[in-house]
This record gives C-alpha cells, structure tokens and sequence, in this order.
C-alpha cells in the first residue's frame, strides 16, 4: 500500500521515522526495557550525498542528533525530476533546480555533530578536495591516509560458484594488485570509524569536543604528497601508515588476464579499492631491524591515535596484537 513515486519523498519519510521511533508512541515496537534515546544518520558513497542532502534541507531539531558523511561529498538531487536547464526540462517549477559549488556541500551551523570522512582513494580517483571544510563547533572534516573507498570485506563471494567456473569468485581474485579495503585493510579506515563514531555520542551526551580535522599534504591538484618511499603524508595516520611495511597507492584495476566479462565487473570493484606493493626484504631490514623495533614503532603509532581520539582501546588491542604475531596493520 506504500506508493513512493520519487525518491525525492524519502527525505521527508527519514524524518518521519526518526519523530516516530523516539516518540512514545513508539514503544510498543520494542521489547520492554528498550527505548531510543539518539538517532543518528549515516552513509557511505553515494549515499553519503543522501546524507548531504538530508542534513542541509531536512534537518529536524530535537529529533536528529547526529551525522556521519563517509566517502562522499557533494549533496544528492531532491528528487528525480529533470534539471532545470537541460535539454528538455520543462519550465521551473516544474523541473529541479540544481545546486552548484559550495552550496553542495554539507551545511556546518547545524546544532548537532556532522563528521565527514574522506579517504586518500576519494581524493585522488573521486572527489578531490572539494569537500574540505573548516572546522565548526560541530562539524569535522577527516582524511585517511593510504585508506580506500572500498567497503567490502575480502573473501566475499562476488560470483557463485558455477556461473563462470566451477569455484566461487572473490572480489581479491578479479584485481590486478593486492586491494585495501575500509573494512579489511590492510590499512583500516574502520578503526578511525569506530573512534569517531564514539566520539561522536560523547559530543551529544556530554558536549565533549571532537577531534580536529586533519588534511592529507597535496603535491598538486588533488594529488597527494607522497614520501620517500611512496605513502601519503599528512591526513588521519593508522600504525600501518606511521609504521609501513607496504605501499599504498589510490585505486586498482581488473586482472587483464581475466575474461571481458570478468574484467568488466573487476574494472567497476577494484577502481574503488586500494593497492598495495608490499616493500621488499632489504627495505623492511632497514626501517626495522629486528621486530622489536617494529613492534616497538607500532606501540608508539598506536598512542599516538589514541591521544588525538581517533582510536579505541579495543581496536589498539588488535593493532597491537597483529604487530606482536608480525602482521603488519
């Protein structure tokens, strides 16, 4: 019975649901005991932009508490009408207009927390800097060294077994380097998420601040500056990026080994992925001559997050943990 001609009637229907679930009339939803205290939006890519859009024009106070932006930048069109101004739009108000430069971008004087997170993969292969932002008394603006755009765990099955062979494909099967992920790294952007996620309910509960935002180093247009050996310096550092054993560049591409039909899907997933090169043997002697050394640099890279609070004790404990096996996070 739900009639949702437009995509454009999902912004009021978020704030609908958001009224309605921390009203009382909610409750009888929950089991007892159960009560919703904060909501907040959140999303990632392209629904980042939803966000975007969200935040800007369909605020509601009391009700929404809090947004995240992740991977994503400029705001998303109201709804599906044609763009006022282009071949064919009929005369506003019948068409959409369109909002341009930094009316794209989110608002920072709303009353509640607005993070936005950038990795290095959407500043060189998607969005460049556009979405820089300076710092309010509510809103923060971060970039991730060497993190990617990629969300997707690794050993996922892409395409089942029996559609193009007899073995399941994987997303790591069909790109022609190692890929970096958000959520597997091996640079992981979700540690920084965590933290900031957490940091976030601080600042609505008991108006701590936030971290301050943090900027990746740029050597020209939207291109980051890298190091001697090939990182980006600047921007959110994790211990995989202050204590490396790889590196890590923006981007991937399909094996062009794999099939056309594989290759296109592979060209669509890995684009958004990271690359890594791991560094050779003569180069990991140097920068760590046993794996104390290592270790020890890890521990440091780790207190260092921590202090700036973007990182969380239990993630420092696997960071920790991966170093102490000789993996390196």
């Amino acid at each position: 019975t739900l009639s949702l001609p437009d995509d454009g009637l999902a912004y009021d229907m978020l704030g609908q649901i958001a009224n309605f679930i921390k009203s009382e009339d909610s409750q009888n939803l929950f089991p007892p005991g159960f009560q919703v205290n904060y909501v907040f939006h959140a999303g990632e890519s392209q629904q980042a932009g939803s966000v975007v859009t969200y935040a800007s024009g369909f605020h509601l106070p009391g009700v929404n508490d809090g947004y995240f932006i992740q991977s994503g930048v400029g705001s998303r069109s109201i709804n599906g009408g044609p763009r006022c101004g282009s071949a064919g739009a009929p005369p506003f108000p019948d068409c959409t207009p369109s909002l341009v430069g930094a009316d794209r971008l989110v608002r920072t004087d709303l009353p509640v927390p607005v993070y936005q997170l950038i990795t290095e993969t959407d500043i060189e292969v998607l969005f460049g800097t556009f979405g820089r932002q300076d710092d309010t008394e509510t809103f923060r603006y971060y970039e991730v060294a060497g993190g990617a755009h990629l969300i997707t765990h690794k050993n996922i099955e892409l395409i089942p077994a029996g559609v193009v062979g007899p073995d399941p494909i994987l997303l790591e099967d069909l790109c022609q380097n190692p890929i970096n992920s958000t959520a597997d790294g091996p640079v992981f952007v979700s540690y920084v998420i965590n933290a900031l996620w957490e940091r976030m309910h601080e600042q609505v509960t008991d108006g701590s601040e936030p971290p301050t935002g943090i900027l990746m180093e740029l050597a020209d247009f939207n291109q980051v500056l890298r190091d001697d050996l090939g990182n980006g310096v600047g921007g959110v550092r994790l211990p995989s990026l202050e204590v490396p054993t790889a590196i890590y560049t923006s981007g991937n591409q399909a094996d062009p080994n794999l099939p056309p039909f594989l290759q296109q899907i592979g060209n669509l997933a890995c684009f958004l992925a990271g690359s890594v090169a791991p560094l050779d043997v003569a180069t990991l002697n140097m920068l760590y001559p046993n794996r104390g050394a290592y270790r020890s640099q890890v521990s440091l890279a780790v207190k260092a997050l921590k202090s700036q609070g973007l990182l969380l004790q239990s993630d420092a404990v696997r960071v920790k943990r991966r170093a102490q096996a000789g993996i390196p996070d």
